[in-house]
């Protein structure tokens, strides 16, 4: 199963440029593994609608797995509002935990903001890590890290 390219439209011009591809793939013995792809500027709009989309991906499935390749996104948030987004995130509504790599890009600003971002969501329970290389990513959520 899998989705197309989603657009949203709204009030925020980076959430307008910014777009997310998601694929779901389920195999009984592995587990469900969801790839999502974002592309373009992310400010806190961003962040809501990718953990949104991770939160309708997994709502149903244990023990999903998710990586969240942000190598052709640019984040566009201070420290401030990444903790504003994560305590605002209603995580009681979310059925099961699942385990979420971030791939960032080579800059080191991008990776310092997901580096927080990945920080923050940690203290509120989720499991979340941050890579500069899908790899490492796919092999931290296949536990062979």
């Amino acid at each position: 199963m899998s989705r197309n390219v989603k657009t949203k439209t709204g009030a925020s011009l980076t959430v307008l440029a910014m777009q997310i591809q998601t694929k779901l793939f389920h195999w009984p013995e592995k587990g469900t593994h969801v790839i999502m792809i974002v592309r373009g500027p992310i400010g806190s709009g961003g962040l809501e609608w990718i953990f949104d989309e991770v939160a309708s991906a997994t709502r149903l499935l244990p023990d999903s797995k998710v990586l969240i390749d942000l190598l052709e996104a640019t984040s566009k948030f201070a420290p401030i509002e990444i903790g504003v987004f994560v305590n605002s995130l209603k995580l009681d509504s979310w059925s099961h935990s699942p385990k979420i790599a971030l791939v960032s890009a080579q800059e080191i600003e991008q990776y310092d903001q997901l580096a927080t971002l990945s920080t923050c969501l940690s203290s509120r329970g989720l499991q979340v890590a941050v890579f500069y290389e899908s790899k490492l990513a796919i092999d931290w959520l296949a536990d062979k890290a």
